[in-house]
């Protein structure tokens, strides 16, 4: 039998156990600069702090799939879309 090169790619893991990880790609407010209630602020005064009612978020399609034991049916694998790939959307 021929020796088949995998197909499979696993990337590179961004940081090793005992690497100092890099979250620069990560935007965070600055401590103390998100607002918050005073304890004794009425109810109907936080709604400007409460999550949004929607949220919407845009993905892109990496590829297309066979839906399980149905193989007549289609289904996708996606990734946020702007976003460097995931371990699981990097695998080929």
């Amino acid at each position: 039998m021929a020796n088949k090169q995998s197909r499979l790619h696993v990337p590179s893991a961004p940081a090793r156990p005992g690497d100092k990880p890099d979250f620069s790609y990560l935007t965070l407010a600055p401590a103390g600069s998100v607002g918050r209630p005073d304890i004794n602020v009425r109810v109907a005064d936080t709604q400007t702090l409460a999550p949004p009612e929607h949220f919407t978020q845009a993905f892109r399609q990496k590829r297309t799939l066979r839906y399980g034991e149905n193989p007549h049916q289609t289904a996708a694998f996606y990734e946020p879309a702007g976003a460097s790939p995931s371990f699981l959307a990097a695998a080929e």
